[in-house]
């Protein structure tokens, strides 16, 4: 157990230089106060030329006007050269409210209390997730919703998360119980429906990852995975793709709408979003056990 917690550590220490301009190993790592572009360095990420973090924002670093969210700021310095062509940046739709210190470690977060809040890129073609074939998203949120509401949703068409129909197409959304993801694989229109259950989630903030890529090195179909608190949980609810698809060669989406929030067809959400981090990659087990320990670290080891 000794090793064990020794060697934790040490990770943890190497996330913290990994996401920090780099001053010293343990001063990085073990900062308990997080500077404003603290997560600059791609290097977590392997071949970090063409992988590149898409996205990180916080609700500790947001631009408020009159008591309301106006900016969530992109906090990467990097962006793919390959299929962006500037930094990333998220616009707010509706009223979102940011709760000062009401996370773990004295951390912030954005309140979702009506059904029409959302932030993201919308109908942008540009600076979008557009040819890519594979991605990794992360999320620190207390699910209070009773209702099915909708955290993450990209998809090609309108901005509605309802209506998922274009290959690559992904939604992350919370019944009041369960996660579910729904995802239009290769080569099928029709969303398929995975879920994670996990009895401690509900009113409990969670760190939720989300792996999703148009191709099955061994083989099958696509790929979905989901995990809760670093806890591997994904059961199947409905998949339609049956077809073989082992390479990435030639599978790409199509993602003009990139939304955290809720909408107006769903319903009331009344979610809390700590944070959230996407990268255009599928993660390997090492990548994403070295982000998930920097998210545990930024918010107090509580999850």
């Amino acid at each position: 157990m000794n090793s064990g917690l020794i060697n934790g550590s040490q990770q943890g220490v190497k996330s913290g230089m990994a996401l920090s301009n780099i001053l010293n190993g343990k001063r990085s790592g073990g900062n308990s106060h997080m500077p404003r572009r603290k997560m600059q360095d791609p290097v977590v990420i392997s071949t970090a030329i063409n992988d590149c973090p898409f996205y990180y924002w916080n609700a500790d670093n947001v631009t408020l006007s009159g008591g309301s969210v106006v900016d969530v700021p992109n906090l990467l310095n990097t962006y793919n050269p390959l299929t962006q062509s500037v930094k990333s940046y998220f616009t707010t739709t509706g009223t979102i409210n940011k709760n000062t210190g009401d996370v773990f470690n004295g951390r912030s977060s954005l309140v979702f209390n009506t059904s029409s809040t959302v932030f993201g890129r919308q109908n942008d073609s540009s600076p979008s997730m557009t040819n890519t074939s594979e991605m990794t998203l992360m999320m620190v949120c207390e699910l209070n919703s009773t209702g099915r509401s909708v955290l993450f949703w990209k998809k090609d068409g309108s901005n509605d998360p309802v209506f998922l129909d274009t290959v690559g197409d992904l939604s992350v959304e919370y019944d009041g119980t369960n996660i579910d993801v729904f995802f239009v694989g290769n080569p099928t229109t029709e969303k398929c429906q995975y879920r994670a259950v996990d009895a401690t989630m509900k009113n409990n903030w969670v760190l939720i990852t989300v792996k999703a890529r148009l191709y099955n090195p061994q083989g099958l179909g696509s790929c979905i995975d989901i995990f809760i608190n670093g806890k591997r949980c994904k059961s199947v609810v409905s998949d339609t793709i049956t077809s073989f698809g082992s390479t990435p060669s030639g599978l790409t989406w199509a993602n003009r709408y990139i939304l955290f929030g809720n909408t107006t067809i769903v319903g009331n959400s009344g979610n809390r979003l700590a944070m959230g981090f996407i990268t255009e990659q599928w993660m390997n087990e090492s990548e994403q056990i070295r982000l998930e320990n920097y998210f545990r670290w930024y918010y107090g080891n509580k999850f």
